[in-house]
């Protein structure tokens, strides 16, 4: 069997055992925990909610994703404060944390990461609002990845004090919720830790930035991707005539997003079939890797430079045999 073939069928296992995972993690009959607490069935859930989460704040409860949703990465005037203020009340949210939680749920990608267009990239490879990697990290110091580790202290606290103030009376509840951040806020750290690295390492091994960019952004596509397909069920979940229920899906879809995120950290990322099945079949398509063009052109000039010598010592003899033609022809 080819290396090819042999990258393509480790490819395909890989792929089969992450949509099992995922369709695993996807049945509701399933249950889910979070700290020290597991609830067997989203029923059981659904009945916890009513006496333990009051006026179904839903928003305190975050994932890696909404998490992002938090951070403060462009300015918003008081005009468009005030209009979203409003249409999050219109709307029926109690507070912008939950119109923040539900809202994350519409999307692939969080809003840092997929909200511009890639113009002139593929999509399909490109994190659309990250297509340049020095908007991600210039330099070491600049760069988004560099706002999200300044941020990440305010969002913290931000949340963090909200949940102690409004579940202080509900002890299970704060408990769980504070757990949700400590694990939503190691993801995102981990995760911009695994970005630089990976693209780092892409870049060390002779790739160009825009094509070691290109693999780091195709990985991270799939970490979202298998996190988004066990949050897709509260995408349009939303039931303003029962507030109860659309609580307990909206916390149901964060807790699944949740294990795929523990998940990823606890194979560090690179381990996690998704993450190595791009490597393995990157690798697979590129026989020929960056290094080995490197070895091919030194290769090449060493052998270029041997004909040289080569011809250098033919001249330098037919130099030697007119000197001394030379030297002959002119003795009396």
């Amino acid at each position: 069997m080819s290396k090819s073939n042999s990258g393509e069928l480790d490819d395909k296992l890989r792929k089969m055992e992450v949509k099992l995972q995922l369709l695993e993690k996807r049945v509701i009959g399933r249950g889910v925990s979070m700290g020290n607490h597991v609830f067997q069935s989203f029923d059981e859930l659904a009945t916890w909610i009513v006496t333990h989460v009051p006026q179904n704040r839903f928003g305190l409860f975050v994932d890696g994703v909404s998490l992002f949703e938090f951070f403060a990465y462009d300015h918003t005037d008081t005009d468009a404060f005030m209009t979203t203020s409003h249409n999050t009340q219109k709307n029926g949210f109690n507070t912008l944390f939950e119109a923040r939680v539900a809202t994350s749920m519409q999307n692939l990608f969080p809003t840092m990461f997929g909200k511009a267009s890639s113009t002139g990239m593929d999509s399909s490879e490109f994190l659309p609002a990250l297509a340049d990697p020095d908007k991600w990290d210039l330099n070491g110091v600049t760069g988004l990845k560099h706002q999200i580790d300044r941020e990440i202290l305010n969002v913290d606290f931000s949340i963090e004090s909200t949940i102690n103030t409004r579940l202080q009376d509900f002890p299970d509840a704060r408990q769980i919720a504070l757990d949700c951040l400590f694990k939503a806020k190691r993801f995102v750290l981990e995760l911009s830790n695994f970005m630089s690295q990976d693209y780092a390492a892409w870049k060390y091994r002779g790739y160009s930035k825009k094509d070691a960019w290109r693999i780091t952004c195709v990985s991270v596509r799939r970490i979202f991707e298998d996190i988004h397909a066990v949050r897709v069920s509260a995408r349009d979940i939303r039931d303003i005539s029962d507030a109860s229920y659309t609580t307990a899906q909206y916390m149901w879809a964060t807790f699944k997003a949740h294990e795929v995120m523990e998940d990823y950290m606890k194979r560090q990322f690179y381990e996690h079939p998704s993450v190595s099945a791009v490597l393995a079949r990157h690798l697979a398509s590129n026989h020929l890797k960056p290094d080995d063009k490197v070895e091919a052109r030194v290769k090449r000039l060493e052998e270029d430079w041997k004909k040289l010598a080569t011809k250098v010592d033919k001249i330098e003899s037919r130099l030697s045999v007119l000197e001394k033609n030379g030297k002959g022809g002119g003795k009396p």
